[in-house]
């Protein structure tokens, strides 16, 4: 792939085909046709095309090759992927941007010319047409389909998307070694907007535009993709926001806290007797509130570790420090306080052989162990995580002292 510095000025139209000798044609007659007025419009001076045969077994290749020289044609001698013939497009490109629209008639070529101006307009990385607009063609399953993914990573993103699947679209060539690296398969679509979005260095802008029907029958298969689409979300949602990931878990499990939690206080404190069979709901409130502080903090831990791995000095970064920081004393005085809980009771049994005091007191001081026992756990992960860290930074000074001092001899 040329360097930035290597690459002009210009536009790279990448058309992705397997199987489509009823478009292919189409297609390119329309990109070669509309290439000039591109040209004109955005001021861009030179617009390239080059097709890329994913592996064809009709008559996809021999067709596109009767526009050659005039564009360039890749060929794949098996089938690699959807994703993998646009990244090949893209190692092959020599100008600073580079679009993709799908070989099989759906995108207009012309409507380059708002995705081009938009990205200049605000440099994005990504600038992608959405096909969720007024009088567009798409089937009703997957437009339904596509509005769930846009609401999804909407609320893991926090921002706002309304087509995660566009087969068109303007990437800033500049970009791609942060974009990358990206699935080879039809899901590298919903796979670049969720990088792009969760991604706190890159940007991306919409643009509607018009939709038609396809020529000839989609690859897409909609149950198989569309889990491929949704593990893809939640894989980069993972990846960049862990924390809003757990922390909605850990909090669902907290509210249930909330409501189990009244009626036994209440017994406690009014009736001043807890029934036996109110045991259970003493174990489930156990079991809501360890697993929602062990949730929240694996989120805190994962956020912390993505702001390092992607050198994003975040503002919350200092805070998410400092509540892993005091999760050791806030640990160990919680097992204190549960084994001060079970004092009287562990006299009882050491002196008499039996407890008489209320299941209640051991059932507390257990909640309290087994929240300070996970609160030193992750201090101690959250240590582990620094001391690499550290180490990793020192690893890198040394490497490029050694290196300047290479370079002086």
């Amino acid at each position: 792939m040329p360097s930035p510095t290597e690459r002009e000025e210009g536009l790279t139209i990448i058309i992705p085909a397997l199987n489509e000798e009823e478009a292919i044609e189409s297609i390119i007659q329309r990109c070669l046709a509309a290439r000039e007025p591109i040209q004109q419009q955005t001021g861009l001076p030179r617009v390239d095309i080059i097709v890329v045969d994913d592996g064809s077994t009709d008559a996809t290749y021999p067709k596109a090759l009767r526009y050659a020289p005039e564009i360039r044609v890749l060929k794949h001698e098996r089938n690699l992927g959807y994703g993998a013939a646009i990244k090949h497009g893209f190692q092959e490109s020599q100008t600073t941007l580079a679009g993709f629209l799908d070989a099989d008639g759906t995108c207009d070529p012309l409507f380059f010319i708002p995705l081009c101006q938009k990205q200049k307009e605000g440099d994005y990385d990504v600038v992608l047409g959405s096909r969720m607009g007024p009088g567009s063609q798409m089937p009703a399953v997957r437009r339904l389909g596509n509005l769930f993914y846009s609401l999804l990573l909407g609320l893991l993103a926090q921002q706002r998307i309304t087509d995660t699947a566009s087969g068109m679209r303007v990437v800033k060539t500049a970009s791609l070694s942060k974009i990358e690296p990206l699935p080879d398969g039809l899901h590298y679509t919903p796979a670049m907007t969720s990088r792009v979005l969760f991604h706190p260095g890159l940007t991306l802008a919409e643009v509607p535009m018009p939709y038609a029907e396809r020529i000839g029958q989609s690859k897409l298969r909609v149950i198989k993709d569309g889990v491929r689409f949704l593990r893809i979300i939640l894989e980069m949602a993972l990846i960049y926001r862990p924390l809003p990931f757990f922390g909605t878990a850990a909090l669902v499990l907290f509210a249930l806290c909330g409501i189990y939690a009244p009626g036994l206080i209440r017994d406690a404190l009014v009736l001043e007797i807890i029934p036996d069979d109110r045991i259970y709901r003493m174990l489930s409130l156990i079991t809501f509130f360890v697993g929602g502080l062990m949730l929240l903090s694996v989120g805190f831990l994962g956020q912390k570790i993505s702001l390092y791995l992607h050198n994003c000095q975040s503002k919350f970064l200092t805070l998410y420090n400092r509540i892993l920081s005091s999760l050791p004393p806030l640990g160990l005085a919680a097992i204190l306080a549960g084994l001060l809980i079970n004092l009287a009771p562990l006299r009882e049994y050491l002196s008499m052989g039996k407890i008489q005091h209320s299941w209640i007191y051991i059932a507390a001081g257990a909640l309290l162990v087994l929240a300070g026992l996970q609160m030193l756990t992750m201090g101690a992960l959250n240590f582990v995580i620094d001391l690499v860290i550290r180490l990793r930074g020192n690893d890198s000074q040394d490497r490029t002292r050694n290196n300047a001092v290479k370079a002086r001899k």
